[in-house]
């Protein structure tokens, strides 16, 4: 059975440790060999995070994938966990009991990609 096309994911700065799981997912699927996995999640990189990157490439070079996705988790995703406590810690409901529990599996779910211990408590 064919596997349909699809778009590799972009990344503009924000959840970088989801973005670098759908990348493997990606690399994975369609068997990219990984010596060409950082040149092929550097082309779909946008805005602040392609600058990034050049200066990256600069001072570090290509490199390998478990370098390069340090260095994005470095940059990009070290203050997600704390902010996605913050915005938890600060929620209030303001709208419906739907809308309040949307927004709350939203911000659990920001958070637990963090800290997968962390329970509904």
């Amino acid at each position: 059975m064919p596997i349909p096309k699809m778009m590799f994911p972009r990344f503009e700065g924000f959840e970088p440790k989801i973005w670098l799981r759908k990348c493997v997912d990606y690399f994975t699927l369609f068997h990219v060999p990984e010596a060409v996995w950082v040149t092929s999640a550097s082309l779909n990189m946008e805005g602040n995070a392609s600058r990034w990157f050049e200066v990256y490439k600069l001072q570090h070079g290509l490199g390998e994938w478990p370098e390069f996705a340090q260095a994005v988790l470095q940059k990009f995703g070290v203050d997600e966990y704390p902010q996605a406590m913050r915005v938890l810690m600060d929620l209030y409901q303001r709208g419906t009991v739907e809308e309040y529990l949307k927004e709350f599996d939203e911000i659990c779910y920001s958070t637990s990609v963090h800290n997968h211990t962390l329970d509904e408590t």
